[in-house]
């Protein structure tokens, strides 16, 4: 589940992450891979569960197994 507002991303129930840096986070999920593009983007929160990402978000996609 991928949740989106003004401030943060949500991502609950991942099954891995991919890679991450400043600009670029992708995650796989259990139906598909989502890319979140942007700048600044940091890690706030992270367990077994949930992500809480930050910074400029400008373009969020997926791609289905």
């Amino acid at each position: 589940m991928l949740v989106v507002d003004d401030e943060m991303v949500l991502i609950k129930d991942y099954i891995n992450i991919l890679l991450v840096n400043d600009h670029y986070f992708k995650i796989e999920m259990k139906e598909c891979y989502y890319h979140i593009n942007g700048k600044n983007i940091m890690i706030h929160y992270l367990d077994n569960y949930e992500i809480r990402l930050s910074g400029q978000i400008d373009v969020i996609t997926y791609d289905k197994f």
